[in-house]
């Protein structure tokens, strides 16, 4: 998405993006909400057998916190 933003920034496109993953201040772009408004459903996936590493499971759980933050809105 930085990428895409950068040429939204220089008119060679545009861009659909997920609600807070760009910073929606730039005076230069416009950000128009879909209605009606657009769901999706993510999953992380790992093999059965693996354990996650502390690391891992740390950003799973910031992960998850995130995303429990966002569907309070």
């Amino acid at each position: 998405l930085f990428n895409a933003i950068h040429m939204v920034k220089q008119s060679i496109g545009s861009a659909l993006c997920i609600d807070g993953l760009v910073a929606a201040d730039d005076p230069s772009l416009t950000f128009i909400p879909l209605h009606p408004r657009m769901e999706s459903r993510l999953h992380l996936a790992w093999k059965t057998d693996r354990h996650l590493n502390p690391l891992e499971q740390l950003f799973v759980d910031q992960l998850e916190a995130t995303m429990a933050g966002m569907s309070e809105r």
